[in-house]
């Protein structure tokens, strides 16, 4: 087996680059407005990250 198969083409290289400055894009944003929703999503239009909002303090769902 060669070394091909273990390395990324160019185009590959690149689509993982972008991929990991989204995400790096998508966590500051997540930690700077956490009511914020945030979906990253590869260019093939698959979700590849969400951060939710959070619920409202008097939701019914988090009320005690």
């Amino acid at each position: 087996m060669t070394g091909s198969h273990t390395r990324r083409s160019g185009a590959q290289q690149k689509r993982a680059e972008r991929l990991e400055i989204a995400r790096r894009l998508y966590q500051e944003l997540a930690v700077q407005d956490p009511d914020r929703l945030i979906t990253l999503r590869d260019g093939e239009g698959r979700i590849v990250a969400r951060h939710d909002l959070r619920p409202e303090e008097d939701a019914p769902e988090t009320a005690s």
